[in-house]
């Protein structure tokens, strides 16, 4: 009701798209599906085109998520058939398992480890989820050790010395002249935290 574009999520099953949302949170956004499935029983069995007419779905935006991993992209050029430069594309790496818990909402390249190679520091999760999805909470933050050749490895928190659990949603880092790195983060309604990072064998 307030003018703004709003998603509406589905799965696909047996060549058909089913909404996630439950009949009562539909209904409150769009009164109509109430009048159209007084029951929820039949709207439980209903796919998208049961609910929504053939105009209205042409007159939308359909988007198709292939995947939900975080990952990262590498930009390479690739040889040259002749005299010119090579075609430049992407390949795509997917990030360790334990930054596949939550939604990660900030990256933070950099050489924490103090071996001379980049790692990546992730912070997440997200408190502000519907009902249909619940909170999705699960990330501490993760140090991911690189290895100079685009692979990371988790490093345990209790070893990174570092413990994000909030919804965090932006931090900087700060190099001390000792070398080590102060980590400034920020999270929604949680007061600004710093961190020193530790590397342990």
């Amino acid at each position: 009701h307030n003018g703004s574009l709003d998603p509406l999520l589905c799965t696909p099953w047996e060549g058909a798209y089913y909404p996630v949302a439950q009949r009562d949170l539909l209904a409150s956004q769009i009164p109509s599906v109430k009048k159209k499935f007084p029951r929820h029983t039949p709207y439980s069995n209903a796919t998208v085109t049961d609910i929504f007419s053939e105009k209205d779905l042409l007159s939308g935006i359909c988007l198709d998520a292939q995947t939900l991993e975080t990952q990262w992209f590498e930009n390479v050029i690739s040889p040259s058939k002749g005299m010119g430069r090579g075609e430049l594309h992407f390949i795509v790496h997917k990030l360790p398992l334990e930054t596949q818990m939550a939604p990660v909402y900030r990256i933070l390249a950099a050489d924490f480890t103090g071996d001379g190679k980049t790692d990546l520091l992730t912070i997440g999760n997200d408190y502000g989820a519907d009902i249909e999805t619940y909170r999705q909470d699960a990330s501490n933050g993760c140090l991911l050790a690189g290895d100079g050749k685009g692979g990371f490895k988790f490093v345990p928190n209790w070893s990174a010395g570092f413990w994000a659990p909030e919804e965090a949603r932006d931090m900087s880092a700060i190099r001390l002249q000792t070398g080590k790195n102060v980590l400034i983060l920020n999270s929604n309604n949680s007061p600004i935290r710093t961190f020193l990072l530790k590397w342990r064998q």
